[in-house]
């Protein structure tokens, strides 16, 4: 499954939960980022996320776009 239609799938389960859209547009943002992270690194195919990708995705939050702590736990 691509990234992008993934995300799509996620706004659209949100939505349909009622949540804010405020809450909406901050998830979408933190997972455009993701997104943008996983692009830069080949990854295009849901399946090829790994655990291990999301932890090095949080490492580089931390260290390379300078996330506190909390911004880095709150991605989790």
């Amino acid at each position: 499954m691509l990234l992008k239609f993934a995300l799509n799938e996620f706004r659209n389960d949100r939505e349909y939960r009622n949540l804010s859209p405020r809450t909406i547009t901050s998830y979408l943002a933190a997972l455009e980022e993701f997104h943008q992270f996983c692009v830069q690194n080949e990854i295009v195919n849901l399946e090829d996320c790994t655990a291990s990708l999301v932890k090095n995705y949080l490492v580089h939050c931390g260290k390379n776009r300078k996330n506190n702590s909390t911004t880095v736990h709150c991605k989790q």
